[in-house]
């Protein structure tokens, strides 16, 4: 069942020239804090005396919570239910998650399809 569910979800990201990443660091940046919180910079205090390692871990690896709906299968709900917050992850620019969902439906069901879905 996860592999079905797995390749349904990269053919999906695939219509609209997506991927999923094959690694779990970015490697096309240096690693440095997005948010000046206070967790994070607990955590920036407590990996510092280990050596760049902790710093690069915490800066650079992405940690993804993705909570799926049960319900029948079906392109647009797979979408936001599976891969609207991993684009969320790769696409800071987007403002919130409703960006993302209307961007990848505009892209995989038309323009109708994406001015509904925003009402």
């Amino acid at each position: 069942m996860a592999n079905s569910d797995l390749a349904y979800v990269t053919d999906l990201l695939a219509l609209s020239g997506l991927r999923l990443g094959t690694c779990d660091m970015n490697p096309f940046r240096p690693p440095a804090r997005l948010l000046s919180t206070s967790e994070y910079a607990a955590m920036e205090r407590r990996f510092a005396p280990m050596g760049p390692s902790g710093v690069t871990m915490m800066c650079s690896i992405a940690a993804l919570q993705v909570c799926v709906d049960i319900a029948p299968r079906h392109p647009s709900r797979t979408i936001a239910n599976l891969g609207c917050a991993a684009l969320k992850a790769v696409d800071l620019s987007a403002a919130t998650i409703a960006d993302i969902t209307y961007s990848v439906q505009r892209r995989t069901h038309g323009e109708r399809a994406a001015t509904t879905s925003r009402r």
